[in-house]
Order: structure tokens, then sequence, then C-alpha cells
């Protein structure tokens, strides 16, 4: 701080200065600032003024916090669904296993009414203990897994498992997490379960003796009234949950939507393969063994539909989940390991650049880059003025692609893009050509302008305009002074302003002395020491990093389940598909090569629908929650292929193995 009077002697004002007034105000009634910012704001920017309120301080940092938050909901909604999907198929598969006690039961005279008590006790009973241990272990969804005991464990266990300077706070479950976790433990395995409910109570007792049921339960998954009920009261149940969570019911729609519309989805496309797959089997040229494979997915009553549904559900999620969480490490910039520049200096005048750099270089400083800086206001696109009036109000919603239009601008202009720049589309730069631009690709869409549009900003009151020549993409964490905006060289050069440096010193006493030895010359220069001034932030970025990636692995545990329930609830069935080949002269080779492809095709069409929907369901995610742009785990997309993979050919061998060694003959013996 220093006073009015000695601010001409030390050079910090003069023409082209980074001068910007922050005003504090206290109204005599705090209750209406927000109306107060609200009525007022449209009038203050008009003049490129902006209001804020004592609620948006430190708004750049409360956003990563706000989309990590958002992010954790997201998985919780995911355990939750993962949780539905599996007792959805662990129902229908365990109704088909006991179809025949049941039958026997009414057989002995019992009532559909007590049928239906028997099924819904085990039900409830095996419910509320997950749930229970699930809140007292945090992997709440049903009573079909582990789920909310055990969760107050995993919560002490997360800072011993990070570390006590990676994850400090000790984690612990409140009241309306613990009432959630036990209400939805208890109602989504009813909901999902209230088809199956219905068939017990039309069993027929001739089943004790006859496989009918079998044959009906089997069909092709078609809609029932209640299975609309069900599903309309999962989705209410799921979009309040949702909303508590999230504070938002446009988040909580979408989250929801996406989730619970998966299904719906999933069986449109496996109805349309099939359909498909239909008019391919019947083609001559097909291979007897393929077309037998294809008719596997194409046979009317295969319980395969279900395995696509829980496979392709578990894989969306897991999928989901690794973009997600990508994008958002990416947006924090903790995925940055390469050595950036951990010095910036500000402020240095044209006079004083030559000088700088020698100081720099004789502190050994690496990388050292100097970029012309010149503050200015856009006014005009192709002639037309700038509405500023549009700007968003919000300082949480307004980040400097919403403000595109009406934000301060600096300006810079060089020659050549920097190797972490590419230029996507037009010339940098024309040949014989002054006054052209070169805008960031993104931010361009923003700008709502195309390549040969005209720019005009103001600097200190006088117009300068260009021409749009180039697009080019940013890698805005490779802390070098990147721009926006570059204009070639020409008219910028005569326009007031001043140098930004960036540098790198390994030696933070290095940096300490470069720091005294500048500043003693230059009292003007503003000098950050990036390392000190991100330390206490990147403290708190680390355990959110380390959170975020343990809830990952969390949810690719929950898929592993899930994909295990999927494939396991068709087990009887394939059991009997077996014994008929084998009957009819099927060779233990021969089964193992049917089986095996089958795997392949069911995971590799699962896959390949999950991963459309995940990059579809992220697309809308991150535009519309979390407002980040999405980063796509490449290498993690070849693993998780894999994984799917070896995971349905090891069911399928592991479940079949001992059916194939068996000889003929005991199969005759078992009918």
């Amino acid at each position: 701080i220093i006073s009015g009077a000695s601010l001409a002697s030390t050079g910090l004002e003069q023409r082209g200065s980074r001068i910007s007034y922050l005003v504090p105000i206290r109204l005599k009634d705090p209750s209406v600032s927000g109306k107060y910012k609200e009525e007022s704001f449209k009038k203050y920017i008009q003049k490129d003024l902006t209001l804020y309120d004592s609620t948006e301080t430190n708004s750049g940092s409360r956003k990563f916090l706000t989309n990590t938050l958002d992010f954790f909901s997201l998985l919780g909604l995911s355990a939750f669904f993962l949780g539905g999907i599996s007792i959805l198929l662990a129902s229908r598969a365990g109704i088909r296993e006991k179809s025949g006690t049941l039958a026997v039961l009414k057989c002995l005279g019992a009532s559909p009414n007590t049928v239906s008590l028997i099924v819904l006790g085990e039900l409830f009973f095996f419910s509320a203990i997950g749930s229970v241990l699930g809140d007292v272990f945090l992997f709440s969804a049903s009573g079909a897994v582990l789920g909310i005991l055990l969760g107050g464990l995993l919560l002490g266990w997360i800072p011993d498992l990070a570390g006590e300077d990676i994850l400090s706070f000790r984690p612990s479950i409140g009241a309306s997490s613990f009432f959630w976790g036990l209400l939805i433990g208890v109602l989504v395995p009813f909901f999902s379960s209230i088809e199956s409910l219905v068939e017990i109570r039309t069993l027929k007792p001739i089943l004790a003796v006859k496989s009918e049921f079998q044959e009906e339960t089997n069909r092709v998954l078609r809609f029932k009234i209640s299975q609309v009920f069900a599903y309309a009261v999962l989705f209410g149940l799921f979009f309040l949950l949702a909303c508590w969570e999230t504070e938002s019911p446009v988040k909580g729609a979408i989250l929801c939507s996406i989730l619970l519309g998966l299904p719906l989805i999933v069986f449109f496309v496996y109805s349309g393969i099939r359909i498909l797959l239909s008019g391919v089997r019947d083609r001559g040229d097909l291979s007897p063994f393929l077309r037998f494979v294809l008719g596997k997915f194409d046979r009317p009553g295969t319980t395969l539909s279900l395995s696509v549904i829980g496979l392709t559900s578990s894989l969306f999620i897991l999928l989901l989940s690794l973009i997600v969480s990508e994008s958002l490490l990416e947006y924090s910039g903790s995925k940055d390991k390469e050595r950036r520049p951990n010095v910036f200096v500000l402020d240095i005048r044209a006079e004083q650049k030559e000088h700088f750099e020698e100081v720099a270089k004789d502190f050994g400083a690496e990388r050292t880059i100097v970029a012309p800086v010149i503050g200015a206001r856009l006014a005009k696109i192709n002639g037309e003025p700038v509405k500023k009036e549009e700007t968003d109000s919000s300082a949480f919603r307004r980040d400097w692609r919403s403000t595109a239009r009406t934000r301060e601008y600096f300006l810079s202009y060089r020659n050549e893009p920097y190797p972490t720049e590419k230029i996507v589309d037009g010339d940098f730069w024309r040949k014989g050509e002054e006054d052209q631009i070169s805008i960031e690709k993104e931010f361009s869409t923003h700008l709502k302008v195309q390549l040969g549009d005209s720019l005009t900003f103001s600097i200190g009151g006088v117009e300068v305009t260009g021409i749009i020549r180039n697009f080019r993409t940013v890698n805005w964490s490779d802390m070098r002074p990147n721009f926006v905006v570059l204009f070639s060289k020409g008219i910028l050069e005569k326009a007031p302003g001043y140098y930004l440096s960036s540098l790198r010193i390994e030696s933070e006493s290095k940096r300490y002395e470069l720091q005294k030895s500048l500043v003693s010359k230059y009292p003007n220069l503003t000098i950050i020491d990036t390392d000190k001034a991100v330390r206490s932030f990147l403290g708190i970025l680390e355990k959110i990093s380390f959170t975020i990636r343990l809830m990952t692995w969390l949810i690719l545990g929950a898929s592993l389940l899930l994909v295990l329930t999927a494939l396991n609830s068709s087990r009887k069935e394939r059991i009997e598909e077996t014994t008929l080949l084998r009957i009819i002269g099927g060779t233990s080779g021969f089964l193992k090569k049917v089986f095996l492809w089958e795997g392949i095709l069911l995971g590799t069409f699962s896959y390949l629908l999950a991963l459309v929907l995940a990059w579809s369901a992220n697309e809308l995610i991150s535009a519309n929650i979390l407002e980040i742009q999405p980063s796509h785990p490449i290498l993690e997309y070849g693993i998780v292929y894999m994984f799917t993979i070896a995971a349905t050919s090891a069911v399928y061998y592991f479940n079949l193995r001992g059916e194939w060694k068996k000889p003929p003959v005991s199969f005759m013996k078992s009918i």
C-alpha cells in the first residue's frame, strides 16, 4: 500500500498502465444487496463497470469445488442406479430359479398373498441389511450388494488410505445422508422388483411339474403397466435425491434423465440390432457357424437382453465416471507434470525490457518469454456495436467464455505461434497483410465469429480494427503468456501497453534474490512466484484429486459386481443350451468356441453402445452441469474394453467348464 502523494514517483501510473478500481460499498440494509445488483447490473455494465455481491468472492475456486461436488453427486446416483439394475436382474433371475419352489407352495395351499409376503419379506430383509451396512460402509444402492455400517468405516479409512498429508479431514455421515441411504436402499429394490412380484401372484401351481412359466418369463422384455408405474416412481425418487444433492431442479432432471433413460435406450437399440441381425443371418454368404452364433442373439425367449442391459449400464457408468473425472482433473490442472514456468513478471516498460532479460539470464532463468500486453475493450463486431447488457449478472456463471463480448481484453502480437499452439483453420499469417487477428478456437464459438469477420477494439479511447485470419488451440496449463486474441505485428506496436514475462528458476533462494534485484531497481514491476502463490490451493487440489480417483475406483468395483450379476442371470439358460448341444453331438471344443464368440460379441456390443452413450451424456453434463471442456482418457478406453472381453469370457468359461467335460450319456440320464 502506497500513499497517493508518492504514486507519481514510483512510476506505477503512466500511459498504458494496468489500473483498475475496486470500490467496496456497505448498504444500510444488506438484505437488499442482491436485489440492487440485479436491478442495476445492466446499467453499470454499459459503462464497463461490474457489480459483485459479498457471496461471489473467490468465484473461480468455488466454481471448481461446486463442479467437484456435482461430480460426486453423479457418482452417488450412479451407485444407486447400479444397485437398481443389479436388483432388477437378480430378482428376475431369482424368480425363474425359485418358480418351481413357489409353485410347490401353491400346490400345498399357499395363497398368492402368502407367496408374495414370503418374497417381500426376503426382499426387505436383505434390503434393510444392505442399507444399514452401507450407511455404516458407504456402498449404498441396494440389498443385493453391500451398500449404506461399512460406509462409516470406509469414510474413516479414507484419510488413512490417502495419507495424513493428503487428506487431513475426517469425513462423517450426516442424518440426511443416512435417511436417504436407508430410504432408497429399501424402496429401490421394491420398485425394481415389482414386475416380478406381479408375476409371482399369477404363478400356476402346475409349474411344479411343468415348465410353462419358465418359457413365459424368458420372453423378450415388453412394457407393462407395472413396469411403467415402477419406472415412474423410481424416476421421481431419483429426481428428488438429485435435486437435494445438486440443489438444482435442472441439474437433477438432467442426471435422472441420463441414468434412468439408459435402460430404455439400451432396450430400443438392442431391439433394433435384433431386427438387423435377423436380416443379416439369412444371407447365404455367411458360414453356418456364424449364423448359429448370431442366431443366439435373435432367438425368442433368450435372456441376453437382460445381460445386455446390465452389462451396458455398468460400462456406461464406468466410462462416464472415467471421462468426467479426467475432464475435471484436466480442468483443475492437477495432471500437468511438466516443468512449467514458476515466475511471472508484470508491468515491464519498454525501456526496461532489455535490462530485465539480462538480469533474468544472470540468475539462470529458463524458458524465458517476454510478451507485449495491451489492454482493450471489444467495441464492434463487423461494424455492429457490442450489446453489453447481455452479460450474465452472476459471477458464478460468468466466466471468460460467457463474457466473450463484454470482458476486458489483453491483446498481444507476435510473428509465430507457440509450440503448444495449433492452427486449426486459416493462415498464421498472410504475407503482405496488416492488422490480422488470431482467435482461440473454442473462444470463437462463444464470440460467434467466423474467418473473415472484423473485430474493433477500443484502446484508450482509440478504435483499432482487424480481420480474423485463423483459429488456434491453446494449452492454457503450460503457464506461458497465452492470449485469446493475437494481432499480427503492425498497428498494436504503437499502442500503449507493457510487457509480461514468464520464466523458470528452480532454486527458491534464487527466485527471492531475483525479486529483490528487480524491485530495488524497478519498483513498478509486479513479480509473482507461482510456487508460493498456488501452494495452498494445490493442497486442496491434491485432496480432491485423490477423492475423485478413489470414488472412480469404487464405481469400477460396483460395475464389476453388476457385470457378474448380469452374466450370471442367464447361467441356467446357457447350461440348458449346453446340455442340448452335447446331446446332439456337440464337442467340447465346439462349445468353447460358440460361447467364446458369444461372450466376445456380447462384450463388444455392450462396450461400443456404452461408449457412445457415455460420450453423449458427458457432452450434456460438461456443458450444462459442470461447465468444463470434456477430456477423453484414450488409454483407459482400451483397458476397459480388454477388461470387458476378459470378464465376459471368464464368466462364460467358469460357469460352463464343468458342463463341457460331461459325457453325452450323463445328459441322457438326467432327462
